[in-house]
């Protein structure tokens, strides 16, 4: 039997006790332990892959190759054929920054340049290593490249003939446009001399770094005699700035100076103002007199041929002419014959003379 004790408490009357006595009682001898409710089995989700993102669609690629001036780059210059050599492959034009040039052909010996025409016409060859190819070059044709030029004859040694006078085929010089330099090689010995080549160098004269070469020749010559060789030349970088055309041959030189036009090509320093337009005087007489320094040269003409040399003498002025920006005075000489002779001075060679003369 078994007996169950109960006690509740009540606040009013007290607590109470309750029994309870259960008989008979069963007991179950058999250890079941008691199994844990089965868990749910969670469902497999077959794996979806991403949507791939669509790829960018690459541009189309132009109907003709193209060569455009690589970054950093001014103007490049296009050749005759494929070296950088200005006398075998010389420079037949340019190409400024960000100008389009048609590919007609890349050179068949594996230099990698590339045949173009210009805007201008012109057909050349550029560098790899100075513009970037656009467009499909699977197509563009294999070109053979023309052959470069003969290396010029070496200058003659120990010849009388002088580079005696330098002038330009154009009122000025312009980057990337072709013009030609006139070379006034006079004998100044007195035996006939051999034929000759006389070189030319353009030279920036901020630093007297050389931009270019180019080679003139000219025929035997009999004393005394003159003969304008001609050389062609295209003038690229430093625009805006002053360049000095240098001719020398036997240990002699004769040079021009002259400031680099813009045109295409862009950089450079804003431009100086232009020299003073050419101009010619005439003076009375005695209006003008100048004294032209002792050992000074006399000329022709001015810009013209050397023909002797003053010995410091005051002389007077018939006519002064503003030339390119420099002023050349006529006076007369004795010629111990009888009438003066007419000569040229440049300004720079008067030691002495008169603002009368100055305009």
């Amino acid at each position: 039997a078994m007996r169950v004790a109960a006690t509740v408490s009540d606040t009013t009357a007290g607590p109470s006790t309750y029994e309870y006595t259960v008989n008979p009682v069963r007991v179950s001898n058999i250890n079941s332990p008691l199994s844990p409710a089965p868990s749910e089995t969670p469902a497999i989700e077959p794996d979806v892959p991403p949507t791939p993102a669509p790829s960018p669609t690459p541009p189309p690629a132009p109907a003709v190759p193209y060569v455009v001036t690589a970054p950093g780059n001014g103007a490049v210059n296009v050749r005759r054929c494929d070296q950088v050599d200005n006398n075998a492959c010389p420079v037949v034009g340019g190409l400024a920054p960000g100008v389009q040039a048609p590919i007609n052909g890349l050179s068949s010996d594996g230099s990698g340049w590339y045949l173009v025409t210009t805007p201008a016409g012109l057909q050349g060859w550029v560098s790899p290593t100075v513009v970037n190819a656009i467009g499909d070059l699977s197509t563009v044709a294999s070109v053979a490249p023309p052959a470069p030029l003969p290396p010029p004859p070496p200058p003659t040694t120990g010849g009388p003939v002088a580079p005696t006078g330098m002038s330009i085929s154009t009122g000025s010089v312009v980057c990337l446009q072709p013009f030609t330099i006139n070379v006034v090689m006079t004998n100044q010995g007195n035996g006939e001399s051999p034929p000759g080549t006389v070189t030319v160098q353009d030279v920036r004269v901020a630093d007297g770094q050389v931009t270019w070469t180019g080679y003139g020749t000219f025929p035997s010559l009999n004393p005394g005699q003159t003969y304008n060789a001609q050389v062609n030349a295209t003038i690229t970088t430093f625009v805006n700035e002053l360049h000095e055309l240098r001719a020398f041959n036997d240990g002699q030189n004769n040079s021009f100076q002259y400031m680099l036009q813009p045109g295409s090509c862009p950089g450079g320093s804003p431009p100086p103002p232009p020299p003073p337009s050419d101009k010619t005087k005439r003076f009375g007489e005695a209006e003008c007199r100048v004294t032209p320094k002792a050992g000074a040269s006399m000329y022709d003409q001015p810009h013209g041929n050397r023909i002797g040399k003053f010995d410091g003498s005051r002389l007077d002025v018939y006519e002064a002419k503003r030339i390119n920006g420099k002023v050349f005075y006529e006076v007369f000489v004795p010629t111990g014959t009888g009438a003066p002779a007419p000569v040229w001075v440049k300004e720079q060679d008067v030691s002495s003379i008169k603002n009368a003369c100055r305009f």
